[in-house]
């Protein structure tokens, strides 16, 4: 049973959000967060002493906003050019994040730059890890490698309702729903503001490219509605939901 409802929670959360201006109220077994986007600054990397303490600076900030019921979720991306890593923050006002993130000294000397967006994705994102830490405090993280991907809109996306774009989006629905009962799929979520990213899926896969193999046969993605960029992430064991039992 609760495989099933995570399906149709992830079903729901690609569905088309309301317009600008509605409410925006999360699906059932849905929640809605500010979606990190860490990318590379434009100022010149710092000598090394510098750096260590920036880096420093840099994680004790997340760790704080850990404490504070802030951040949810953050982990580095791998060979992903400018991008840099992902942060999930749960917070009521926007305005809390951004003020709490300039504390961030890789954030403030601009080396760092961190794009925030509203997304509907799974409830209970941190939950495990934290109950997992009130247990013992001081165990490591175990890191867990993750295959995410951004949707961004294609060439071939437009804003009219016709009866192609509906048969499309049935089937990017369809497709959505058999890789969450195959095991595949951790997260998925929308955007809620409109932009060139449109979504994110997280995977449990053996690789990026089998990631990108699974996600490109979405036939909103080879109609061009949807294009895909995928990339490794590392998030701390507990983090994300467990994906659904594979099928026997």
């Amino acid at each position: 049973m609760l495989a099933r409802l995570s399906v149709v929670a992830l079903l729901l959360a690609l569905a088309p959000v309301p317009a600008t201006g509605q409410a925006h109220k999360p699906p059932s077994g849905m929640d809605t967060y500010l979606f990190g986007i860490v990318r590379t600054g434009h100022v010149a990397p710092a000598p090394a002493a510098e750096a260590k303490t920036l880096q420093e600076g840099h994680l004790r900030n997340m760790e704080r906003m850990a404490d504070e019921g802030l951040l949810v979720g953050a982990g580095p991306l791998r060979d992903a050019g400018d991008y840099r890593g992902i942060f999930i923050f749960k917070a009521d006002r926007r305005e809390d994040v951004e003020k709490r993130v300039q504390d961030d000294p890789l954030i403030r000397s601009g080396r760092l730059v961190l794009e925030l967006l509203p997304w509907w994705g799974p409830e209970k994102i941190g939950e495990r890890y934290f109950a997992a830490k009130r247990h013992d405090p001081v165990a490591p993280d175990r890191m867990v490698a993750y295959q995410l991907a951004f949707l961004k809109a294609g060439p071939n996306r437009k804003p009219d309702v016709d009866p192609e774009t509906e048969k499309i989006q049935a089937g990017h629905m369809a497709h959505i729903q058999k890789m969450a009962e195959a095991g595949q799929l951790v997260a998925a979520g929308p955007f809620l503001e409109e932009g060139t990213l449109r979504g994110v899926f997280v995977f449990k896969l053996d690789s990026v490219q089998q990631a990108r193999e699974i996600a490109s046969q979405d036939p909103a993605v080879q109609a061009g509605r949807l294009v895909l960029e995928t990339f490794e992430w590392f998030v701390a064991e507990g983090v994300l939901p467990q994906p659904a039992p594979a099928p026997r």
